[in-house]
């Protein structure tokens, strides 16, 4: 877990379909006014972008995606698998 990575919701597309928030399993997110809330940004696991590729507006990107140059896992969410690109 780290602070230099976290997800960083664009609201101007999200549509609180809440599927980041029923996805990740370490506690990132929370539901603020019927859209999902980054509430502990610090429980995101480093490099993991799993809940990236199940938003349906592609409105989460991730802080310090631009400077990934080796995209390793190091995610061991059991809800990782064909739909995320940890």
């Amino acid at each position: 877990m780290t602070k230099n990575w976290y997800p960083i919701i664009n609201y101007k597309k999200c549509i609180g379909c809440m599927a980041c928030v029923n996805f990740c399993e370490h506690g990132v997110y929370t539901k603020k006014n019927d859209k999902p809330f980054v509430k502990n940004g610090k429980n995101c696991i480093d490099q993991c972008t799993g809940c990236e590729p199940i938003c349906p507006m592609k409105a989460i990107t991730h802080h310090g995606a631009n400077n990934v140059k080796n995209k390793t896992s190091k995610c061991s969410c059991s809800n990782c698998g064909p739909s995320c690109d940890c």
